[in-house]
């Protein structure tokens, strides 16, 4: 099973001004806080090798253990294989479910044994252009 997740910026767009749970941006201000934070909604995503396809919004910033946990539990059998990026609860999550896990080295594309993200790298870019046109 290929896994990872997708971050998107929250948008307030249409808003009102007492209904906004932080202070509004104006156009040409970035007020973007650098690196994953809880201004983005974590959308996790995941294919197995028989093109089933699971995707969920799990919530704000960083993806957890207990993210993982709640969401793929029930649907990954012990022994498995897992392709993950380089994230610390990967290997936490993998090792309490007893998985194989084969982590992709930051900066790279494919392991030593020439495991990929690719199919669900095209996936999410299916995604990004489905919510540009929304």
């Amino acid at each position: 099973m290929q896994c990872d997740e997708k971050y998107i910026r929250l948008s307030f767009k249409g808003t009102r001004k007492d209904k906004m749970p932080r202070e509004s941006r104006k156009n040409g201000q970035s007020g973007r806080i650098s690196g994953i934070s809880d201004e983005q909604v974590c959308v996790l995503m995941a294919i197995d090798s028989k093109d089933n396809i699971y995707t969920k919004v799990v919530g704000l910033g960083q993806i957890t253990i207990q993210d993982l946990e709640n969401n793929f539990a029930d649907y990954i059998e012990e022994g498995s294989i897992l392709v993950t990026d380089s994230k610390s609860s990967y290997k936490k999550f993998a090792k309490k479910f007893n998985l194989i896990l084969k982590q992709i080295p930051h900066k790279n594309h494919v392991t030593k044994e020439g495991y990929h993200l690719g199919e669900l790298n095209s996936l999410m870019s299916e995604l990004e252009i489905l919510l540009l046109k929304s």
